[in-house]
């Protein structure tokens, strides 16, 4: 079934006669003029050379996301092993560091050179704490280590990284 058909006078009245408009064609939204494909091009270069020194920083850090990682688990409930921290900290620096520079220090040096690193990070019975762990037998309590495993995270994250080279 299907419609009635139109009858010849239909619509508005008033407007009988009256052509439709036409409206032009779309005006396209990409600039046009040389300059702006320069400039595009000048910040897609440096949209590029930006995401790039990210991708190359966090490639340089990857160890430092690690070692934080595995410091982070460690149980120092259960009185973990004070030497796994204290290696887990020296692994680090040496990641960060030159080996000439940190194979050496032990003892009171490492926690110097440590808090030269990020002043303030590693409190005096810490510090103690780390000095002596190659003389340690005795397994301090889950207290003083865990100041130890919070403070040894603060210098991971807070300590100057590998340089650009």
């Amino acid at each position: 079934m299907s419609a009635p058909p139109l009858p010849d006078i239909f619509g508005n009245y008033a407007i009988k006669g009256i052509s439709e408009i036409i409206p032009p064609d779309a005006i396209s939204w990409l600039p046009t003029a040389p300059a702006w494909r320069v400039l595009a091009a000048a910040a897609l270069l440096l949209l590029l050379w930006h995401a790039l020194k990210r991708a190359q920083q966090w490639w340089r850090n990857r160890y430092r996301r690690e070692a934080y990682r595995q410091l982070s688990q460690l149980d120092t409930s259960h009185g973990a092993p004070l030497q796994a921290i204290a290696g887990l900290l020296k692994a680090t620096a040496l990641a960060a560091r030159p080996r000439a520079e940190i194979a050496q220090l032990s003892g009171n040096s490492w926690v110097t050179w440590l808090n030269q690193q990020v002043p303030g990070t590693f409190s005096e019975p810490s510090g103690a704490l780390l000095a002596s762990t190659q003389y340690r037998a005795l397994v301090p309590d889950s207290v003083q280590l865990e100041n130890l495993r919070r403070e040894c995270l603060d210098w991971i994250q807070k300590h100057e990284g590998r340089s650009n080279a």
